[in-house]
């Protein structure tokens, strides 16, 4: 007996003909998307789908493929070279800055590293969230036959 395992590429392909043969807006499931990237990025070390799935049950408004699939495209092996970029960022951000000093050498560069790589992870987050909100938005309505923008 073959255990068979799910393929990526079949889940995701579900996943997109889910969305696009849904009611919802594409307002919703781009504001779903962009808040899974921003949890999906946030650097939580796995507790991100928690938080996802809790605020699924909480508010039960918000489309699930769409939140949920945010945490596929922002996969680990993604998130690594984003965290590298991130801690990059921080440094140059806080370059001129003073630096804490504690008596335990260990909690000076701990503060000074969780300093440098959470103030640029939520600016890095919070701007790629923005861009998914626009690129989904306009991805739907455009796979959807509908005008991305209307003078309403």
């Amino acid at each position: 007996m073959k255990l068979r395992y799910p393929q990526p590429k079949s889940f995701i392909e579900r996943t997109i003909e889910e969305i696009l043969q849904t009611d919802g807006s594409a307002a919703a499931v781009a504001s779903s998307f962009a808040l899974g990237t921003l949890i999906a990025l946030l650097p939580t070390i796995g507790f991100g789908i928690f938080l996802a799935l809790l605020l699924l049950i909480v508010f039960p408004s918000l489309h699930k493929p769409g939140l949920l699939l945010a945490f596929v495209v922002w996969n680990p092996l993604v998130q690594i070279p984003l965290y590298s970029f991130n801690l990059a960022l921080g440094s140059v951000l806080f370059s001129g800055m003073p630096v804490m000093s504690f008596d335990i050498v260990f909690l000076d560069h701990a503060y000074n590293l969780t300093r440098r790589l959470l103030i640029a992870n939520l600016i890095v987050s919070s701007t790629l969230a923005v861009f998914s909100y626009i690129i989904v938005f306009a991805t739907i309505r455009r796979m959807k036959g509908r005008p991305v923008f209307t003078n309403q």
